[in-house]
């Protein structure tokens, strides 16, 4: 029981280690979830068969087969609304004008936190140190 639980602890440890420095980091999710999967794939495939061979398999296994399809599943987790049916508000007669316009704002604000949490970088502007002409 203590192996399973240590799997979930090495990854969140590996994760958390590649994204401390998140405000500057600029890597996607993807490539710092896909490592972390692979490390574990790598270390547990060793542990398991004692060999460099195991070792290997389990790379491409977790790494490669299990790191992209558990990326795209957690993904689909985060979005809005995910899991769940969508809200179906429906307005009465009484509803003012302003009212229904700060609901629809809520929900533009609910897309743009997702975008700027999903993707890196996300709203800042392009700073170069070149100079243009």
């Amino acid at each position: 029981m203590m192996v399973g639980g240590s799997v979930f602890l090495a990854y969140d440890l590996i994760f958390d280690f590649l994204r401390h420095h998140d405000e500057t980091n600029m890597r996607p999710k993807i490539i710092d979830h896909v490592f972390a999967m692979s490390l574990i794939g790598t270390v547990g495939g060793f542990m398991a068969t004692n060999s460099i061979r195991g070792a290997f398999q389990g790379f491409l296994f977790f790494g490669l087969n299990l790191g992209f399809m558990s990326y795209w599943a957690m993904t689909m987790g985060n979005r809005p609304n995910a899991g769940q049916a969508s809200a179906l508000i429906y307005y009465d007669a009484d509803v003012s004008k302003e009212e229904k316009e700060r609901l629809e704002m809520q929900d533009q604000l609910d897309i743009l936190t997702y975008n700027m949490l999903s993707k890196p970088a996300y709203g800042l502007a392009d700073v170069s140190t070149k100079f243009e002409v």
